[in-house]
């Protein structure tokens, strides 16, 4: 009798090792038709809005591929195996969101550089009505990096040769021709043909605002996306969209240009 309880017991056994072995083998089969389907769509996509999407979608898909299986007891191997094929994914949806996301970022950090420009040449060279000259002495030397105990002489050093570099004018251009090179940078990046009323300035930022739309866009949404959304992007473009993200904070300091 305790000859066949054990006998039986092995034969129980082996169908149960059996059975596991064989879910494990779907899972892997399933595992390597989930990735293959997802590594052909994700190389078709050709804009951010398509990643998005994708990403999203293959998460939810993922998501339940793992609960139909969540009661199995898996071995080693297949642990290693899923581990692997999930390995090697995210490295292609990485790498396939920072080739979608760094002309957006591109866009970004240009559109923020020359914002600044913008608003540093309009605070250097108008009188801004309402504002109090050391507040915009202040806002001036923080962007320029002077320190806030440099010596006047020193700030107007800083402005010039700051102003000369943006407009592409020597040290010794005349005002007629600072004013010529002033009004061309403001007509190339702004479409607008001058640059003194503050009607002047609202027009340039709709202008600019206009332009720099979508990539503004984007951008706003990514910082507000998911933690899984953005901890797929490449390290250094995280890096530079927080370079970015600084930058229009302080962009925002120069505000009062246009209150």
């Amino acid at each position: 009798m305790k000859k066949l309880t054990i006998i039986v017991s092995v034969v129980i056994i082996g169908f149960i090792m059996a059975s596991c072995g064989n879910k494990e083998k779907d899972m892997m089969n399933k595992a390597n038709e989930l990735y293959a389907q997802a590594e052909t769509e994700l190389n078709a996509i050709d804009n951010w809005d398509g990643f998005v999407t994708f990403f999203q979608n293959f998460k939810q898909k993922f998501d339940d591929f793992k609960a139909g299986y969540s009661n199995l007891k898996l071995s080693q191997e297949t642990q290693d195996f899923l581990s692997n094929k999930k390995e090697a994914f995210d490295q292609m949806e990485s790498q396939k969101a920072g080739e979608l996301f760094a002309p957006i970022l591109v866009k970004g950090e240009q559109f923020a550089k020359t914002f600044t420009d913008f608003s540093l040449l309009y605070l250097m060279n108008n009188h801004v009505e309402g504002v109090e000259e050391n507040v915009i002495e202040e806002k001036i030397r923080k962007c320029l990096g002077v320190a806030s105990d440099a010596s006047d002489e020193e700030l107007q050093k800083a402005k010039g040769n700051w102003e000369n570099t943006v407009l592409g004018i020597t040290s010794d251009a005349s005002d007629e021709e600072k004013n010529k090179a002033l009004e061309d940078w403001v007509r190339t990046n702004f479409g607008i043909d001058s640059f003194k009323s503050e009607e002047d300035g609202k027009k340039a930022i709709e202008h600019f605002d206009s332009f720099y739309e979508n990539e503004i866009s984007i951008l706003n949404s990514y910082d507000n996306s998911s933690d899984e959304m953005i901890d797929i992007m490449p390290e250094d473009l995280k890096e530079r969209f927080e370079k970015y993200k600084n930058t229009i904070a302080e962009l925002a300091e120069l505000a009062v240009i246009y209150d």
